[in-house]
């Protein structure tokens, strides 16, 4: 995973990858490689931007926003993620 944040806007880039061999952290999205969370995002327009600027880059193949609200085990994958970040986080202070 690689985390970044932005003091700037406050906010925090978590890049997960989605397969890794044989495991897939969502098999109902396999077949997406990577997912980009943005924790405290500023809004939906901000969202639909970055999107934008990440298909306009020349190794992306797709992106597009994802509803977690549709995809199985999201909640307890995002709270397993915020464990891993406590010690990242009181490493700032």
């Amino acid at each position: 995973m690689f985390v970044h944040e932005d003091d700037f806007l406050e906010l925090s880039y978590y890049l997960v990858k989605n397969n890794c061999g044989a495991d897939v952290l969502f098999s109902n999205i396999g077949q997406v490689d990577y997912i980009l969370f943005l924790h405290d995002c500023p809004g939906k327009p901000f969202a639909e931007k970055m999107v934008s600027k990440l298909k306009d880059l020349p190794n992306v193949l797709t992106a597009y926003l994802l509803d977690l609200t549709q995809i199985k085990d999201a909640a307890s994958l995002l709270e397993e993620m915020e464990l891993h970040l406590i010690p990242h986080a009181s490493s700032k202070k």
